[in-house]
Parts: structure tokens; C-alpha cells; sequence
């Protein structure tokens, strides 16, 4: 922010002297005023451009949070993710306490959220800091697999063709793979 007001502090200081000459010297004036409407120009355009970015980038952040506050707001989902997170962990190792319906309903939101990356309305990269973990704690768990996502596999296309691309982008960061030695494909 700084930095933005340092710049519009020059241009209004070089806007202000070319203002100067050309009112000093009209020949000289005419020239300047078409390097003045260029320059004006295109830092209008520039102002506009940040602008937009700056405006998709804050829509994105508010998307990832919705869909964060999903996620964190549905109770079956949230009980199948402790659950999971529970086997992971290794606080617990019976896996006859899934419950189908809520590890259904939890796959079916990575389904989705695959769904989006895989049409390009998210990145894996966007996803992965906070669904990346979740998402390979229900992808690589054996249970899970038998239960709901080998089971159905149309039904989780999604998932499928989104795993390698999450397996390498998390092994080219060096980040852990959840239930990595039961990996899905």
C-alpha cells in the first residue's frame, strides 16, 4: 500500500510539471499532451488490471472459505474426518466404527472438491493447504477404498483422476501422504 501511494505521489508530481511546461510553452505543450494521455492511459489500464487481480484473488480466498466452512460445519463429515484422523494417528485401529453413510458424505465432498480442481475452477495447489490432508486421509485408507471409493468408482471419477496430480504435487513439496502405503492407485 505503500508503494501504491508512492507511485501516484510521482505521477502526480510529473502529471503537475508537464502541466507546468505546457503552459509555459504551447508548441512544446501539444507534444506533451499526447505523451501525457499515453502515460495516463496506460496506467489506467495497469490500475485496472491490478485491480481485477486483486479482486479475483480476494473471490477465491472467500470460495476456499466456504468451502472450508462446509466442510468444518457438516457433522457427518466432520465425524468421519475424526475418525480417520483417529486411525491415522494410531489412537485408534478398529475400523468397524466407520459409519458408511458419514464416510459416503465425507467422500462425496472430495468428490466435489475434485470435481472443481479438475475443471480448472480451483487448483490442486489452492486445495492442498487446507483439503490435503483430508483428502488423502479418506483416499488412502484401505476401509475407505473397500467401503465407498473402489467400491463406486464412477462415482468418484473425480477422485481418481485428481490423486496422481496430489501424490506428485505433495511429493515434489516433501509434505506426508496420510495412509501413503495403501496409496489408491
Amino acid at each position: 500500500m505503500k508503494n501504491y501511494r508512492s507511485f501516484i505521489m510521482v505521477i502526480v508530481l510529473i502529471l503537475m510539471i508537464m502541466g507546468l511546461i505546457q503552459f509555459t510553452s504551447p508548441t512544446i505543450g501539444d507534444t506533451l499532451t499526447s505523451i501525457l494521455t499515453t502515460i495516463t492511459t496506460i496506467i489506467g489500464l495497469f490500475s485496472v488490471f491490478f485491480e481485477m487481480r486483486k479482486s479475483a484473488n480476494i473471490a477465491l480466498c472467500n470460495f476456499i472459505l466456504e468451502l472450508q466452512k462446509y466442510f468444518s460445519n457438516d457433522q457427518p463429515t466432520q465425524i468421519a474426518y475424526r475418525e480417520l484422523d483417529r486411525l491415522y494417528c494410531k489412537e485408534i485401529t478398529d475400523t468397524s466404527k466407520l459409519n458408511r453413510t458419514e464416510v459416503e458424505r465425507y467422500v462425496s465432498f472430495l468428490e466435489m472438491l475434485c470435481d472443481l480442481i479438475n475443471k480448472g475452477a480451483l487448483t490442486i495447489k489452492d486445495a492442498n493447504q487446507l483439503f490435503g490432508y483430508p483428502f488423502f486421509l479418506a483416499a488412502n485408507n484401505k476401509t475407505v477404498q473397500d467401503m465407498e471409493i473402489k467400491k463406486y468408482p464412477d462415482y468418484y471419477k473425480n477422485i481418481y483422476k485428481a490423486y496422481p496430480v496430489w501424490v506428485k504435487l505433495r511429493t515434489k513439496n516433501k509434505l506426508s501422504i496420510p495412509f501413503s502405503e495403501t496409496p489408491l492407485i
